[in-house]
């Protein structure tokens, strides 16, 4: 079962993004610990084309059976599970490299929004753990939810293959005044989130 897992780097108004370094202590592990055969953990760049351009690469050549996606959300109160992604980019907010794409489409074209393809049994994991858990209908328009439909649409051309997207908040490292989880919390509901889709995964069986 291979994976890919991604945080963001920095972007204006967050110059440390929790989710850069969680993915390298994530990175950290042997993929037999998640249950996995094959684990890929990355920080995309928070710009529209390079983000997009990896995504694509990604899922052409590592081809996961489960994409994990995750994004900080300041407002968030815990693990924020999306429940979807929209073919939408804003115009309010420029990229990390200052850009804004005169598109304003993920991909022209295509359907207005893609939904998450993981079990409920994700937030379940979570609550059971005693961590915070909220559910989204709205990632946003930014360069997280880009990636995130791009990565949809890229699963949904492999049968049985999932991909979702997680919005967690701040912590001490990353904005101490406005930290709403520790580091150590993160680490072990990112863990937690990893091994139930793995498991969950081999419990459905083939596709």
């Amino acid at each position: 079962m291979r994976l890919w897992v991604t945080g963001f780097g920095p972007f204006p108004g967050a110059p440390v993004n929790p989710t850069e370094r969680l993915v390298e202590q994530l990175g950290g592990l042997a993929p037999e610990a998640i249950g996995a055969s094959a684990l890929v953990c990355e920080a995309l760049p928070s710009e529209f084309s390079r983000a997009l351009a990896i995504a694509d690469e990604r899922h052409r050549i590592l081809a996961p059976d489960i994409a994990v996606h995750f994004g900080l959300h300041r407002d968030a109160a815990g693990f924020r599970l999306e429940r979807q992604a929209v073919n939408l980019i804003g115009a309010e907010r420029a990229d990390a490299a200052g850009v804004v794409p005169l598109d304003r489409q993920v991909a022209c074209g295509a359907p207005p929004s893609r939904r998450c393809t993981w079990p409920a049994a994700v937030a379940a994991a979570l609550r059971g753990a005693g961590l915070a858990v909220e559910h989204s209908e709205d990632a946003g328009t930014y360069v997280c939810n880009a990636v995130f439909y791009r990565s949809l649409a890229c699963v949904a051309e492999r049968s049985g293959a999932w991909c979702g997207f997680v919005h967690v908040p701040h912590t001490k490292h990353s904005d101490k005044n406005r930290a709403a989880i520790g580091e150590a919390d993160l680490l072990a509901g990112a863990l937690l989130i990893l091994r139930k889709l793995t498991a969950s995964k081999v419990a459905a069986g083939p596709a």
